[in-house]
């Protein structure tokens, strides 16, 4: 029974934390991706919609190009099937993460605790809300089933965990660029836990610098906006930025409660004893809390140049080395008598306490936005059935209306093209003869 509640718990938790971000619609790039299916008319188009480099030069076969099309083709605009399937491979995470930490820590309960504290974090909302990220959770899975194959060789030299971490590794290129730190990942892991497979690793690097060499081959040099690298110093402060969300207490602003030093001293007290138990990890020479705190450096690590382009799911990955590291810690903190249980508790209490509210919310925003999106579609079907031929224009659009949804094209998987808005008139001028369209009232006669 025991056995079993280890393996369901962390995804039932997710699931009661989530299940807003679970039923939400779609909005943002998820418009541009579920185009795609529309764009295929033969297999040169095909070919074109799976390999063809867009955004900022990425090529996510697996992860974008194949889930959308796919999503589209069976299940038209009903977005509850992939993040059925965003949670499913979430809860696959969970399972491995859970794994991965008990095999290099030696301790079931450390694994157990990884993956609660990893679900719980409020960062993880945005990947399970937005389908559009599920290339963040594959990634993930990539990552964590690629090093337990890797444990697996190391422990038993049967090369067939070999090969099969390395097809799982390949096949990372085409769900996240990001798939070029895994050997480095991997490097670390022989470093810490496994001298004797290091020769194993190193070929991997091969593939990365060769997908690495590639990207910014096909790629257009990016001088200016959000996406443009600082290779400076300028990557301390941003790592800072990171750390401190991760954390979750500097996020109590969305929560009404403003910087304070009690704010502040939430964040420090989980810093200091984050980096006093790597110290001490260091000095007693034991090594998984070094590999964990290395894997959220180095999974970090090429988004860091990305100054002006700070995402919170960006810490997706990084948080599961964080999660591994930091209950490592509790573990060992509560072994240490009355005074360890006591600081494990209260490190635990303000973690738990600051990312569940943090979760809800962050799910929840993501899922009245998605409401807003559905009913203003719903308003531009049913005017538009009422008013067949004619010219719409939206009006009472906000800004986070308008970024998260317009701008993105919903209406062309509709077939509906002459809308304008009436706030943004630079997407051009809307007609005299426009029906307007209040998108703060729902329609009388939905057509979803």
């Amino acid at each position: 029974m025991l056995r079993t509640l280890r393996w369901i718990a962390p995804p039932a938790l997710a699931l009661i934390l989530f299940w807003p971000g679970l039923l939400s619609w779609y909005q943002k790039d998820d418009f541009a991706w579920l185009g795609l299916y529309s764009q295929i008319h033969s297999w040169a188009d095909l070919w074109t919609a799976l390999f063809h480099p867009y955004a900022q030069g990425t090529i996510r076969t697996i992860s974008e190009r194949l889930f959308f099309i796919a999503s589209y083709g069976l299940f038209g605009m009903n977005a509850l099937p992939p993040h059925l399937l965003c949670f499913a491979t979430h809860a696959a995470n969970l399972t491995l993460i859970q794994l991965l930490c008990a095999r290099l820590t030696g301790s079931t309960a450390t694994g157990l605790l990884a993956a609660l504290l990893w679900t719980i974090n409020s960062n993880m909302a945005f990947a399970l809300a937005s389908a559009s990220l599920f290339n963040q959770l594959l990634c993930a899975f990539v990552f964590l089933l690629a090093l337990w194959l890797l444990t697996e060789y190391a422990a038993t030299n049967d090369r067939r965990y070999l090969v099969a971490q390395w097809a799982v590794y390949l096949l990372g290129f085409g769900v996240l660029e990001l798939n070029v730190v895994y050997p480095a990942l991997a490097t670390a892991y022989a470093l810490c836990f496994a001298r004797h497979v290091m020769r194993n690793t190193l070929p991997l690097f091969v593939p990365a610098l060769a997908y690495t060499a590639l990207h910014f081959a096909i790629t257009p040099p990016i001088l200016d906006g959000p996406y443009l690298a600082h290779w400076s110093f300028n990557v301390i402060p941003t790592l800072g930025l990171y750390w401190k969300t991760a954390l979750g207490p500097i996020k109590l602003i969305n929560l009404g409660i403003h910087p304070s030093l009690g704010r502040s001293a939430l964040a420090a007290a989980l810093t200091l004893a984050l980096l006093a138990f790597l110290l001490r990890q260091i000095q007693n020479k034991q090594r998984p809390s070094v590999f964990f705190a290395a894997w959220f450096l180095i999974v970090l690590a090429p988004l860091l140049p990305l100054r002006d382009h700070f995402s919170d799911y960006y810490l997706t990955i990084p948080v599961a080395g964080l999660a591994m590291w930091a209950a490592t810690g509790l573990i060992a903190a509560w072994s240490q008598g009355i005074p360890g249980k006591a600081a494990a508790i209260l490190l635990l209490a303000i973690y738990t306490g600051v990312n569940i509210p943090l979760a809800h919310l962050n799910s929840t925003s993501f899922y009245d936005r998605s409401e807003r999106i559905h009913h203003m579609i719903d308003a531009v079907l049913a005017a538009r059935q009422s008013h067949p031929g004619q010219p719409l224009m939206l009006t009472n659009v906000d800004d986070d209306l308008y970024r998260s949804a317009i701008i993105h094209r919903p209406f062309r998987l509709y077939g509906a093209e002459d809308i304008c808005v009436q706030q943004h008139p630079e997407d051009g001028p809307c007609s005299p003869s426009a029906i307007p369209i209040d998108v703060i009232k729902r329609p009388t006669d939905p057509a979803r």
